[in-house]
């Protein structure tokens, strides 16, 4: 009995310790948990301020942003900025009212939506994004108790669907697809190794320091939105949905501009279907048969024999691309592994548009292979230093597939074949059908190609066109624009805008245009473009007198890229008001400022 009274007093004891050590954790763990989350809602920056300036720019004074995109010109392409969340802890604040008041005034909402988030139950409560800095400011100023600011950064891309398969999109920072995921080590803040990008000259720098390092392309973004602008109409007019162009230096395999169709909207890519994600200039889907007459015009010209015997024999077109160099086409792609990229289907004798346009490049340019690249430099805002492709690298990716003496005859017999004396380029079209069966289910599928170069003698740019559509989709080339006239539109624009100077200085801060357009955007709902049907004519609606956020309410769902200028309320647009739709390709806005 004596033995059983301890063995109880010992059990109580155990439990009482066991009891207390448990409620302590459990209050350790509760102000923990209160403590991350004070310090997730209020951003600490440096001299305690919440919020400040940074060169100009909107941002705390210790963010390091992923790197912004240029074009050749340093326009941007993608862009990163700060917007920023206000919560509220209901608890902690007294009289509910008058913050609804104040808050309602700065964000411009209604005071019963805001009074009621902050009357709703919860230790923390959201009660508006997409603020801007000036509004985050003006709520801190204001120093409510109970109230906190959460700053995030949102990656922007102000052309929207033009050159959206160039340079992909991002998700919480990370590069998924195109230009964002290729370059995503050099984009994302941070030390990295110049090892990682053989091709541009660091004049013996090993590592690059920590901070923002930027990367300008050789797109050139006029030279994108007129080709596209172009391309949009012509298909347009013709009802044809999936097409590529891409327009290159000969020389070197430098893109001036890309795109496929359709196209998608990579701010808001979580939205778009698989057929929008396709590449259509790396999908393997294009026959080599569209520039057969072209390559058996350049091997009659440097070979003494019967070019149909030879094409019989050898496979004419498949011995040129055999020769030509294999292009690396991981920066290109989109998506993350659900294609299967490589160069050519031999199985089906199909390529891919991309090399189409490099292996016409070899007949032009002397007999040396292209690899097609983007990256033209970056720039590193630590070291605030360019660093600029390195042509060492260019000249060792190429290689000589024929003689130089072979390549000056080649270019001089392709331009007696389809030189254009009156306006100095050369243009080539042509067009293939070939029946492709799916179970037990047969179609015809047509495939139409444009490829041109200017100037005739020295080519400075090459484009390539190439369209697809089903035989049965009711597409007819009877009776419709030939490709021929969109090509003579497009190498004149080439050989206007193609050998113009362009901006070399980086710029030293971001463009504060782009900041309030992706304000104005930040509050719009997204609707994804429908693929073309045969719906009633709709005219361009009248948007002069409004605010630039009811504008673009209003034109957004039109799905056309719209161009700002200036700010305040808008005085002007072009299209005007009348306009079909169907004709329209990009809208301006003129805003001017009523103070």
């Amino acid at each position: 009995m004596r033995t059983s009274k301890k063995t109880q007093k010992y059990n109580s004891k155990l439990l009482i310790l066991l009891t207390g050590f448990f409620c302590t954790l459990m209050i350790g763990l509760t102000l923990y948990y209160q403590d991350e989350q004070r310090t997730l809602l209020s951003y600490p920056t440096e001299d305690n301020e919440s919020l400040s300036f940074l060169s100009g720019n909107i941002e705390p004074k210790t963010s390091a942003f992923r790197g912004t995109i240029y074009d050749r010109n340093y326009k941007e392409l993608a862009v990163s900025h700060l917007l920023y969340k206000l919560y509220c802890e209901p608890a902690k604040i007294d009289d509910r009212s008058d913050p609804a008041s104040i808050l309602a005034n700065i964000l411009q909402e209604k005071f019963k939506t805001i009074n009621d988030k902050i009357h709703r139950p919860g230790n923390f409560v959201e009660i508006s994004a997409n603020l801007s800095f000036e509004q985050a400011r003006t709520v801190e100023q204001q120093q409510l108790p109970g109230f906190f600011l959460q700053p995030y950064e949102i990656r922007y891309y102000p052309s929207q669907t033009i050159a959206a398969h160039a340079l992909g999109y991002t998700h919480k920072g990370q590069g998924l697809s195109g230009i964002e995921e290729h370059y995503d080590t050099i984009l994302q803040p941070g030390i990295f190794s110049t090892a990682d990008l053989p091709e541009i000259d660091f004049q013996s720098e090993l590592e690059l320091s920590e901070g923002e390092t930027d990367i300008s392309l050789t797109l050139d973004l006029d030279i994108q939105k007129k080709m596209e602008r172009l391309l949009h109409k012509y298909l347009q007019k013709r009802s044809i949905r999936h097409a590529m162009a891409l327009i290159i230096d000969p020389k070197n395999g430098a893109i001036y501009a890309m795109g496929s169709f359709p196209s998608f909207n990579p701010n808001c890519f979580w939205q778009v279907d698989e057929d929008r994600r396709i590449n259509n200039l790396t999908e393997v889907t294009f026959s080599p048969s569209l520039i057969e007459p072209l390559i058996k015009k350049s091997l009659q010209s440097i070979e003494n024999s019967d070019p149909k015997d030879f094409l019989s024999e050898n496979n004419l077109t498949n011995h040129l691309l055999n020769r030509a160099y294999s292009i690396p086409f991981e920066q290109f792609r989109l998506g993350s592994g659900s294609y299967k990229f490589d160069n050519r289907d031999k199985q089906n004798n199909l390529t891919s548009g991309m090399e189409l346009a490099a292996t016409a490049a070899s007949l032009i340019n002397g007999g040396l292979t292209i690899e097609p690249y983007l990256l033209d430099s970056i720039y590193n805002h630590t070291a605030k230093h360019s660093f600029y492709r390195s042509k060492i690298y260019d000249q060792r990716m190429q290689h000589r597939i024929f003689s130089p003496a072979d390549g000056i005859r080649i270019r001089r017999a392709l331009s007696y074949y389809i030189y254009d004396r009156k306006n100095d380029f050369s243009l080539f079209t042509n067009s293939v059908s070939r029946k492709i069966t799916t179970g037990e289910k047969t179609r015809q599928a047509t495939q139409e190609i444009m490829l041109g170069w200017s100037p005739n003698k020295f080519p400075q740019a090459l484009i390539l066109i190439a369209l697809k559509y089903d035989d049965s989709s009711g597409v007819s080339p009877q009776n419709q624009p030939n490709i021929s006239i969109l090509g003579d539109k497009l190498l004149t624009l080439l050989h206007e805008t193609c050998n113009r100077n362009y901006t070399v200085q980086h710029p030293d801060k971001r463009n504060p245009r782009n900041y309030d357009r992706l304000l104005a955007t930040r509050r719009l709902d997204y609707q994804p473009t429908h693929p073309l049907t045969n719906q009633p004519d709709q005219f361009m609606p009248e948007v002069t007198g409004l605010s630039l956020r009811q504008g673009l309410k209003i034109l957004d769902k039109h799905h056309f890229p719209v161009n700002i200028k200036g700010s305040g309320r808008i005085v002007k647009q072009d299209p005007a008001p009348g306009v079909r739709i169907k004709d329209v390709a990009e809208c301006t806005l003129t805003l001017e400022s009523s103070i």
